[in-house]
């Protein structure tokens, strides 16, 4: 599709499996153009290189107030939104891994402007007030809004046209999270999904949904292993969709899990044939290395609290 791309957000905590994605990107869409959104400054040149990437960051970001606000959790991949290389993109978070080429559903952008995930369930008022937004205040704030109308959805993979919303509307919203504290959670979850169905309900946005993600969490292993298989590469059995390992669910190596998290695991060792022609033990034991710095990073807050915690109550 013309004037597509795909863009991937990352900070240092998740570049790790930022290059699987790539790797995942390159391996089913060829040379599709991707796009590094990066929050954080760590070297990222070697996958850059690789797969020829573009990138944005604070150093090339054209709105001040967007540098300002819109860096860090939540917040960051708000950006591609108004400063997008590509008029139309597939905005992916770090740690997804694509199944398939998604270009049919690229092209649905030329009749829509946006299209999310088509939820495998409905959400009753007391889980969008678990998982989205406080359906009280929201119902206060914005009385128009019918809460229980729309399909919400994990944000973590959205076909977008570039533009959709302002950035006043942007603003007002950040305004809110500031000034209404426990409204939207978590991250951009909860007000992405407000801002997308309240357009829609306005006749401001063509909102489509599709079955473009697959929930690593919400599914048994067996199950996976049937519907993702691997022999020797990956194997379609179904139609593209994107494999999202989110809360929880980390395709690491280093540790057993419950979950499937082999295909990501394939992409994440693509990446170090395709950048070093790295593989076999190798490839396993970079894995495990990084995979362990991964978990350190995530635990040292953690401790660190709780180190602060023991002194302060030595004192």
């Amino acid at each position: 599709m013309e004037g597509f791309g795909i863009i991937v957000v990352c900070t240092k905590k998740d570049y790790l499996f930022a290059k699987g994605c790539c790797a995942s990107i390159r391996y089913f869409m060829g040379n599709v153009p991707i796009c590094l959104l990066v929050d954080g400054d760590f070297d990222y040149s070697k996958l850059v290189k690789t797969y020829n990437t573009l990138v944005l960051n604070r150093s090339n970001i054209k709105s001040e107030e967007l540098k300002k606000r819109s860096f860090g959790w939540g917040t960051t991949k708000m950006i591609a939104f108004f400063e997008s290389p590509f008029e139309n993109f597939l905005l992916l978070d770090a740690d997804t891994c694509l199944w398939g080429d998604m270009t049919m559903y690229a092209e649905k952008l030329k009749s829509f402007d946006v299209i999310l995930d088509s939820p495998c369930y409905t959400y009753s008022e007391k889980d969008i007030s678990h998982w989205f937004f406080n359906v009280e205040k929201v119902r206060e704030l914005f009385p128009d809004f019918n809460v229980l109308a729309h399909p919400y959805v994990c944000s973590g993979i959205i076909f977008s046209r570039k533009n959709v919303f302002t950035l006043k509307e942007y603003f007002e919203i950040l305004d809110l999270t500031e000034n209404v504290p426990g409204l939207f959670f978590p991250g951009e979850m909860g007000f992405i999904n407000l801002m997308f169905y309240r357009a829609k309900d306005q006749g401001r946005l063509k909102v489509a949904n599709e079955d473009i993600q697959y929930l690593v969490c919400d599914f048994k292993p067996s199950e996976m292993k049937k519907t993702f298989p691997l022999n020797g590469e990956p194997a379609l059995t179904k139609a593209p969709t994107v494999l999202h390992f989110t809360g929880g669910v980390k395709p690491i190596k280093y540790d057993s899990t419950e979950y499937y998290t082999e295909p990501a695991i394939y992409f994440r060792k693509k990446y170090l044939r395709d950048s070093a022609n790295i593989s076999g033990a190798l490839a396993n034991a970079i894995l495990k290395y990084e995979d362990l710095q991964w978990k350190y990073r995530m635990q040292m807050p953690y401790y660190k609290k709780r180190i602060k915690k023991l002194l302060h109550l030595q004192k």
